[in-house]
């Protein structure tokens, strides 16, 4: 088992994520890597991530290796975030348990969270259909294609076809160019 007061790092996962959390003295409880220490820890550990591969395929398996300060762009961005997160390829399940017999095993199930949302198997399907919708100029254009959205525009795109105002702040903003 893991021995934080000793360990430089100690890694969470689910699903397709894993946050990696390194040990900094004057932040974590039990740190102990000074600034300089984290900085090289944190870069041998992006280093090594960044590039590794399937001893099956050969294939990589972290499809994005981000910093912490790299989350915003993709919408991660959380106070509980690692110092690194990995998001790995479709296919793979990352797991926090330890007794697995073997490290690489194909998924035993299909769908789980935590994918990049630009991978094309985690696009969705929304379908709208109601009175109200004429009015907001949705069916104008019926059997439309909307182009990829972001998910945080769904709840002002539904506040403004349900005529109802969301408490501020809002993060996204009404899906616009859905008419033709």
């Amino acid at each position: 088992y893991v021995v934080v007061k000793r360990s430089k790092a100690i890694a969470f996962a689910s699903g397709g994520t894993a946050h990696i959390y390194l040990n900094l003295a004057g932040r974590d409880k039990d740190g102990f890597l000074s600034e300089e220490q984290f900085a090289q820890a944190l870069e041998e550990i992006r280093a090594l991530m960044a590039k590794l591969k399937d001893p099956q395929t050969g294939g990589l398996v972290f499809e994005r290796v981000l910093l912490r300060e790299d989350l915003a762009q993709y919408h991660l961005e959380h106070p509980n975030a690692g110092d690194l997160v990995l998001q790995a390829y479709p296919g793979y399940n990352l797991d926090s348990h330890r007794g697995w017999k073997d490290v690489f095993q194909p998924a035993n199930f299909n769908g789980q969270h935590g994918f990049a949302a630009s991978q094309p198997a985690m696009d969705a399907i929304w379908i709208a259909a109601g009175p109200g919708l004429v009015r907001h100029c949705l069916l104008a254009n019926p059997g439309a294609i909307l182009p990829q959205v972001n998910i945080v525009d769904l709840a002002p795109t539904l506040a403004v076809l349900l005529e109802i105002t969301l408490p501020e702040p809002v993060d996204g903003t009404p899906l616009s160019g859905i008419c033709p």
